[in-house]
């Protein structure tokens, strides 16, 4: 109906403001396609359109659009979870059996296209932090190279700590973020490299550092063979993860279906990951990185345009309204003949009683308390320590303690550099993180059983021999500081800020950002942080938690190290008194130019319980959620 589609249309416009027009470096991605792929290519807008579309459709158009595609010889249908397989087929074929065929839909065929030279373009956004793009094309999804430059962009990101990138760009601290990553699609990919560099830096200079790199990087040898056994671990811990979940299982079956033909693909892709050589990266990298032209997007802050990679030297195509193609006319919609009235909602059966994995407890004599539960799925354990030392417990004048110490926890350690630390990690498929949060800072470990006994010896010492290397505070600090810094132009950041200090009032430090300031961050020294774990880093506040293919028994005979973790009486400062609320009032906080406007409404209410007042509020805010997340009802 027309005002149906008149709902949908204002949120797609809205989310269109959101998460582009009204975001920093919202419109990057679609610059570069628009740069990238060729006209009337696919990829060549994003599929959030353009408002001028938006506002030029009507619900017709959609009607068409629907009649053209939504078909049942068009679809995937996937069931994953607890249920009867003939009785879910009984269900299949009474609500879909029915549904008459659509038009004939055929495999979409894009030319192959090159670059026949390098692109620049360039564009001024609301930013604290330069960004250049680089992007080459690449191959479609399915592609017999799409695993070997999956594996090459995953070596080179600087999320591996053996990465040259993270070696010569963010240890160094000429790059405040840098990503390298491969995403594929049906019909195209692309090699994507995107940096933030500080602020007054020029972006040719990134750029001819990135290339140089680069070319370093291949004399010296290009990929190890160390390279190869972490890719690989890595590779196996993340297909675990994945089908440790329902939802995991059944999207992994509904891509294979839908793109390759065929739902059970995953022990040819298995295989062709953990064949692959060094001889295969360095190959890929030759054919489609070394020497390639591609897109270089330079985004600058105001009035900056000085610091832009190169003169731009590329226009995309004026985009132009076609006609519409000739598939559309014609169409109609013809309804199921059904034996039953589909527009009457079926009655919900029994609710079924839900089968809870079996838990069990422990509790050291130092306090630590337990929890876990044991699952054979998979040969992986998580684990999860979390301490009772996040936002919360630290003083407001000091504020991003806990997540600047958090950051410097995942460094080195009193026996292991940061770099040689995670590459034991890496050649296990195993992973140790630290974060912070309101309440606490938590340990995240990942391993394969198989491992278990090594990861826990890197997660006692990374516990408890942290090293408190200078060098390395420094950078972290400056790490979070850039995160200040570049949250302080996003309208969704000033509104949580403003918002928080009118509920818990400015001498509360939860009317601070759980990141600090820039003034508080600036007085953190390292004996703060040294202060705060030593009086913060105790068994007595903190929990345990593990799910995995171990034993209770197994698992406390392994964990005896933290048996010995030393306990205290930890005393939390008595929070200021909250602010009363007398009146409804309205602030305003003016955005110059923003694209959307954000708004925060609420008042403080009733405390954290796992299962009563509180508990029931959160049902009850399911009814005001809508499914487009445009509009949320919380409790804090």
């Amino acid at each position: 109906t027309h005002s149906k589609f008149e709902v949908q249309r204002a949120t797609v416009k809205n989310e269109r403001g959101q998460r582009y027009d009204n975001a920093p470096y919202g419109v990057s991605n679609e610059k570069l396609c628009e740069a990238l792929y060729p006209k009337g290519h696919p990829y060549s807008w994003q599929t959030i359109g353009y408002i001028e579309d938006l506002d030029r459709v009507d619900e017709n158009d959609l009607k068409r659009f629907y009649m053209r595609w939504y078909g049942p010889n068009n679809a995937t249908l996937t069931i994953s979870g607890d249920v009867n397989p003939e009785q879910a087929m009984a269900l299949v074929v009474k609500y879909f059996g029915s549904i008459p065929k659509g038009p004939e839909v055929k495999k979409q065929i894009v030319k192959p296209f090159k670059i026949e030279k390098n692109r620049y373009l360039s564009y001024e956004d609301k930013i604290k932090f330069p960004m250049l793009k680089m992007a080459w094309p690449t191959v479609p999804s399915g592609h017999k190279d799409e695993a070997a430059l999956d594996a090459l962009s995953q070596i080179l990101d600087p999320s591996n700590l053996s990465s040259p990138f993270y070696e010569k760009l963010i240890k160094t601290q000429k790059a405040v973020r840098f990503n390298m990553y491969h995403p594929t699609m049906e019909l195209a990919g692309r090699m994507e490299i995107t940096t933030l560099i500080n602020e007054n830096d020029s972006l040719s200079v990134m750029e001819r550092e990135i290339r140089k790199i680069l070319e370093e990087w291949e004399k010296s040898g290009g990929i190890s063979e160390d390279d190869i056994v972490k890719m690989r671990a890595s590779y196996k811990s993340n297909i675990y993860n994945e089908f440790n979940t329902v939802s995991g299982k059944g999207s992994r079956l509904a891509s294979f279906q839908t793109f390759r033909g065929n739902p059970n693909m995953l022990g040819k892709e298995f295989a062709e990951i953990l064949k692959l050589s060094k001889a295969d990266l360095m190959r890929v990298y030759a054919k489609y990185i070394k020497g390639k032209n591609g897109v270089i997007l330079s985004v600058y802050p105001a009035g900056k345009r000085n610091l832009i990679a190169a003169e731009d030297n590329f226009k995309p195509t004026q985009r132009t309204i076609e006609t519409e193609s000739a598939e559309y006319k014609n169409l109609s919609y013809t309804e199921p003949k059904d034996n039953f009235e589909r527009g009457k909602k079926p009655a919900s059966g029994p609710n079924p009683t839900i089968q809870v994995p079996a838990i069990w407890t422990e509790e050291f004599p130092n306090s630590l308390k337990i929890i876990g539960t044991t699952t054979n799925e998979t040969p992986k354990i998580t684990i999860q320590l979390y301490i009772g030392a996040g936002h919360r417990y630290e003083p407001a004048s000091l504020a991003g303690t806990s997540d600047l110490l958090a950051r410097l926890m995942g460094e080195s350690t009193v026996n292991f550099s940061a770099e040689a630390l995670e590459s034991k990690l890496e050649r296990m498929g195993s992973s140790i993180s630290v974060s912070s949060g309101l309440n606490d800072i938590t340990i995240s470990v990942s391993t394969l059983t198989e491992n278990l006994d090594s990861t826990l010896a890197l997660l006692k010492e990374r516990l408890f021999k942290p090293k408190w290397d200078p060098t390395e505070f420094s950078r972290v600090k400056k790490e979070l500081l850039n995160a200040i810094k570049s949250q302080s132009v996003q309208p969704t950041s000033i509104a949580n800020n403003v918002f928080a200090k009118l509920i818990f009032g400015s001498a509360h430090v939860l009317s601070l950002p759980s990141s600090g300031t820039a003034e508080t961050v600036n007085a953190i020294t390292l004996d703060e942080l040294k202060r705060f774990y030593k009086e913060r880093f105790y068994p007595g506040v903190s929990k345990l938690v593990v799910v995995g293919d171990v034993s209770k028994e197994k698992l406390t005979d392994k964990l005896k190290f933290l048996s010995e973790w030393k306990n205290t009486k930890v005393i939390k400062a008595e929070d200021p008194e909250l602010p009363k609320i007398e009146k409804t009032k309205i602030y305003f906080v003016d955005k110059k130019a923003a694209a959307q406007s954000e708004v925060r409404m609420g008042f403080m209410s009733m405390p954290y319980d796992a299962t009563g007042e509180f508990y029931k509020s959160q049902v009850m805010n399911y009814i005001f959620r809508s499914e487009e997340h445009t509009s949320e009802l919380q409790s804090h």
